[in-house]
């Protein structure tokens, strides 16, 4: 993992799991941080929070995330899901989405559908990949990315998408 040195002037508490992908190969290990992150509050070893972010690879299931985090377990009688934000590559998100089953299912989950590198892409192309999107998930709110920066709000994103079953 690099996202913790790039955090290291943040406010943010960090906790890396140390083997990589958590989601689709040791989700255990997740409810286990989990836990140890809401103890570690308890304990008031670490300052309260009112939210956590799971960031997953592009591998990931998110079906496996929010039945842990919404069924009968730890996480999920301490933790409230709030929303799935899933990164479609401008550049190469329909060839993607074609060939790779757990990007679709990825897009079709999500709240929200950010789409990167717009600046980059031709603007068919994003227009293209918009609507694919849109077909596949319509409940999801969809944003583009142009040089990095995002037109909407950490908060905003948040939120589950207006269709979303509650």
């Amino acid at each position: 993992g690099l996202d913790h040195h790039l955090l290291v002037g943040a406010s943010e508490t960090m906790y890396l799991l140390e083997n990589g992908c958590v989601c689709c190969t040791r989700r255990e290990d997740l409810e286990a941080s989990l836990e140890e992150l809401f103890l570690a509050r308890l304990r008031c070893e670490i300052p309260a929070f009112s939210r956590v972010v799971v960031e997953t690879t592009g591998l990931a299931d998110p079906g496996r995330v929010l039945r842990m985090v919404t069924g009968d377990t730890l996480a999920g009688a301490r933790y409230n899901w709030s929303s799935v934000v899933t990164l479609i590559d401008g550049l190469a998100g329909a060839e993607t989405l074609e060939s790779h089953a757990a990007a679709a299912q990825q897009a079709a989950m999500a709240d929200h559908l950010v789409i990167s590198k717009t600046d980059l892409a031709a603007a068919g192309g994003i227009d293209d990949l918009r609507r694919r999107l849109q077909i596949l998930n319509p409940d999801a709110g969809i944003d583009l990315a142009v040089k990095g920066a995002l037109g909407v709000t950490f908060d905003a994103l948040m939120k589950p998408a207006s269709g979303a079953d509650a």
